[in-house]
């Protein structure tokens, strides 16, 4: 899964924001912030031998009062503290909970008057390279008073300067990265993403004017519906029924096709899409609405035009997904409905969709108010149970109301989603995870306990309990939370899960999209939950016969969640780790389970980053006779950042993932792969693998497909939703549709690079020339990444290159902004002594730009 591994980042800083105080101002009507005092945060240097980062705070009261000892400084910090050891005297940094730290002075620390400012240096025991993993959601509380919100932030040293000893992009290393990709233009029949299987080119376009009309040939009139939507992005004139239509939609009775398989044709009289399932269907009309111009996307038009093809089409997988955690920050029903319709226009049908974590409960189930009134909020508090909502997490900050880290989908809008994505023939697979990770669940429930248990109603308090109060065990998850396992020796435990999966299972039911897969997550149990449990401890006295230790009680709870789930004739989902056990023998101290062999259980399998040693974990599963989905986190974890870029956003413990990732992702051979890099960007010896697992023939059969992902710590907005997902998803959808691309059987290393090269090289020119100008205007823009240019000095001429062809760059030589009005780049010109700093942005065709790419000269 998404997991910040403390002991395997990269990255970490401690960072307090520039804030003043004493002057509240209101913030969306509600919300306060402080504007008087300043924290300014620099990183001096950097060690990169010994990962060791230098940092120095400044605290400046910039009020007219005096500034005495009485706040506190909250923040979330992702991935870990400062070395306490380093830390002065004078201040006090504590971490309250997971990602939740607070600082406070202590008496040695000055009392600062009017425009004072005080410095101390301390120590981070990791690289510190980029903004986006910096504390955040900075806020003061000042003795009793309210919460208030640090506004104001003066950030400094994070430069290619201090950063020097680190691989960062910079201009010319892009250049040279870029120097593969020709600019070729595709044709428009080839432009299609996934490639289609089967194409045939005609001479000659079909013209439709001003009324289009349709015709379908069996139940296909919710297909028709997404014929018709898809077309109102690039046609304005009408589209209408008729008997025998210019575009004929056909629910034909070949019952071999599998899922997802269509034929398309157009040719001088009509349209024709069939298929014997209603998804084909909808994968022929979006291949349909791919071979349309983009400039009729730019501008709609009542006469558009069509190339004449031929396409038969089939996908490779069953499985082709993509995961959204809206647990750790909170989007909306709209962004969700928008990424189903960016799933079905290319191919992937199936949403797994993260609903519960510990820092989230998002959806609401009757009879249980207090999973989103407590576990679907986030503010300031100290005392979550008394205080009835969670402690910010992520940089959600104070205030509940106003807060991404709060939110959730009521019943109706829940059902209407599902509704949504049956419409689209994509499946949603609910994940609540559990026992682990389920810290939000924990707390609601505690809150309901103290209310029932107020009124003298134990009976009622307990029925859904998830914890033992008395529980004094000591762990720290992945997230460095010490309180977020459920006690799995409790009656009430099963009886809230069971409540839940009725519930959910009740809204599938009334969306008409009835639930085949219930995912329970299980990975990253923390080591130590129910050690100290006195609940745990009289249950395995009481079961000592098939119970010995502490040890044994997640694979009880596996069996005992996978039995109830098996009641309601549900496939069991999760991560891998549920079908793990503790053992000396493997990879960190897990092996398979033979225990849940041949049961109807589904395996997730993220962990898969080179280097760490499970990379074959897929195939064990697969070979032993689990359905198995790949979710590889070096290749399908959208959310890490794209590069070194210190100024790019996403994570990094699992390695850097470009569009290049998926794309070069074999599923039945991932060590085909010539060039392997560790999550440091450094090249891994293939010897590494020589003991791994292969996959079988009968394995193969167990692969259903492959799922990108986009866990949302550093997620915040649609906006940054669509960045982290586009392009990479267009290379996702390739290969889940097709999975093993003829290069992966070139037996020579270096041949094979070259032509994996070679391919990425055309499929880039089908996403800068086509698609990237597509979703410049469906629905309204899509607001993919947009690479920065590559630039090199040559013979003394200044040399430009980009990723994706078809993106217009612009210029400037005298050191100012690039604009949309500076100048075009047509090619190479000479470098004179009178230009400064050489500046280039990527423009694409609706006005938006990349950052800026600077070359000093």
């Amino acid at each position: 899964m998404n997991r910040l591994k403390f002991g395997f980042v990269i990255i970490i800083i401690i960072f307090f924001t520039s804030c003043k105080k004493n002057q509240k101002v209101e913030l969306n009507s509600k919300t306060l912030i402080t504007t008087s005092i300043a924290f300014e945060w620099i990183l001096d240097s950097l060690d990169a031998a010994k990962g060791i980062s230098y940092i120095t705070h400044t605290i400046i009261n910039n009020s007219t009062d005096t500034l005495d000892r009485d706040w506190t400084i909250y923040y979330n910090q992702l991935v870990g503290g400062p070395n306490q050891k380093s830390i002065p005297i004078s201040i006090k940094v504590d971490q309250v909970n997971g990602t939740f730290y607070s600082i406070k002075p202590t008496n040695q620390f000055p009392i600062l008057g009017p425009k004072d400012a005080y410095s101390y240096q301390y120590q981070m025991p990791v690289p510190v390279i980029r903004q986006s993993d910096v504390p955040l959601g900075m806020y003061l509380v000042k003795g009793e008073g309210s919460a208030l919100t640090i506004k104001n932030v003066n950030i400094t040293g994070l430069n290619s300067e201090v950063l020097s000893a680190l691989p960062l992009e910079n201009a010319t290393k892009r250049y040279k990265e870029n120097g593969f990709y020709k600019n070729v233009a595709p044709d428009i029949e080839n432009t299609i993403i996934p490639a289609a299987k089967s194409v045939e080119s005609g001479n000659g376009t079909l013209e439709l004017n001003d009324n289009i009309n349709y015709s379908i040939s069996g139940d296909l009139e919710n297909e028709a519906n997404w014929l018709k939507y898809l077309l109102t992005q690039s046609f304005s004139g009408q589209v209408s029924k008729n008997k025998k239509g210019q575009i004929q939609l056909i629910l034909n009775n070949l019952a071999t096709e599998k899922e997802g398989t269509y034929s398309l044709i157009v040719n001088d009289k009509n349209v024709i899409i069939s298929s014997s399932t209603k998804s084909g269907i909808i994968n022929g009309i979006s291949s349909l609405a791919q071979l349309i111009n983009a400039n009729y996307y730019k501008k709609p038009s009542k006469s558009i035009s069509l190339p004449f093809v031929k396409i038969e089409d089939s996908p490779d997988y069953s499985y082709r997904g993509l995961m959204l955690d809206v647990a750790r920050h909170f989007h909306s029903a709209q962004s969700v409905k928008s990424i189903l319709d960016m799933m079905a226009f290319y191919k992937l049908n199936k949403f797994h969709w993260h609903l519960g974590d510990d820092e989230g409960w998002r959806v609401e189930i009757p009879d249980l108010p207090e999973l989103t009134d407590v576990g679907a909020r986030r503010g300031h508090t100290l005392d979550e149970v008394a205080s009835g909502h969670l402690q910010p997490a992520y940089g959600s900050g104070p205030h509940p109301a106003h807060s991404y880290g709060s939110g959730w989908y009521s019943r109706e809008e829940y059902i209407d989603i599902l509704r949504y994505a049956a419409a689209r023939h994509i499946e949603v697979i609910p994940e609540f995870d559990m026992p682990g990770h389920a810290r939000a669940a924990i707390t609601a429930m505690k809150v309901r306990y103290k209310k029932y248990m107020k009124e003298g109603n134990k009976e009622e308090a307990e029925r859904y309990l998830l914890s033992d109060p008395a529980d004094i065990s000591v762990y720290n998850s992945a997230q460095g939370y010490g309180d977020n396992s459920f006690c799995v020796c409790r009656e009430s435990t099963f009886a809230f899960v069971e409540k839940v999966l009725q519930e959910v299972i009740a809204m599938h039911e009334e969306a008409g999209a009835p639930l085949t897969t219930f995912h329970s997550g299980g990975d990253e149990v923390a080591y130590g939950s129910w050690q100290k449990s006195p609940v745990c401890k009289d249950f395995i006295k009481a079961n000592s016969e098939s119970i010995s230790h502490s040890d044994d009680l997640q694979p009880y709870f596996t069996n005992r969640y996978k039995s109830l789930i098996a009641k309601y004739g549900l496939v069991t989902a999760g991560w891998e780790e549920y079908l793990l056990k503790n053992s000396s023998e493997g990879h960190d101290g897990k092996v398979l389970n033979p225990k849940f062999i041949g049961e109807n259980m589904m395996p997730f399998v993220w962990n898969a980053t080179w280097g760490w040693g499970r990379e074959d974990m897929a195939y064990k599963l697969a070979n032993a006779g689990y359905k198995t989905v790949m979710c590889n986190s070096a290749q399908l974890y959208f959310d890490m950042a794209y590069n070194m870029d210190p100024e790019e956003t996403g994570l990094m413990w699992t390695g850097m993932v470009d569009a290049q990732n998926p794309y070069y992702l074999v599923p039945e051979d991932i060590y085909s792969l010539p060039r392997k890099k560790n999550k440091v960007g450094a090249v891994i010896d293939d010897d590494l693998f020589s003991n791994h697992i292969r996959l079988t023939e009968e394995g193969k059969k167990n692969i259903l497909g492959i799922q990108g992902h986009l866990w949302s710590e550093t997620v915040t907005s649609n906006e940054k939703i669509q960045y982290y997902l586009f392009p990479k998803s267009l290379s996702l959808s390739e290969r889940a549709w097709n999975a093993y691309p003829q290069w992966a059987d070139i037996s020579d290393k270096e041949e094979r690079w070259a032509t994996m090269q070679k391919d990425w090289s055309v499929f880039t020119n089908k996403i800068g020339q086509h698609h990237m100008p597509l979703m410049d205007h469906l629905w309204g823009g899509i607001g993919y990444r947009i690479p920065l240019p590559g630039m090199a000095i040559n013979n003394g001429k200044l040399n430009a290159n980009i990723r994706y062809s078809g993106l217009r760059m612009r210029y400037t030589t005298d050191g100012s902004e690039v604009t949309r009005k500076s100048k075009v780049y047509n090619g190479p010109f000479t470098v004179t002594d009178n230009m400064k700093n050489i500046k280039m942005r990527a423009f694409t065709d609706n006005g938006r730009m990349s950052r800026e790419s600077v070359l000093e000269l």
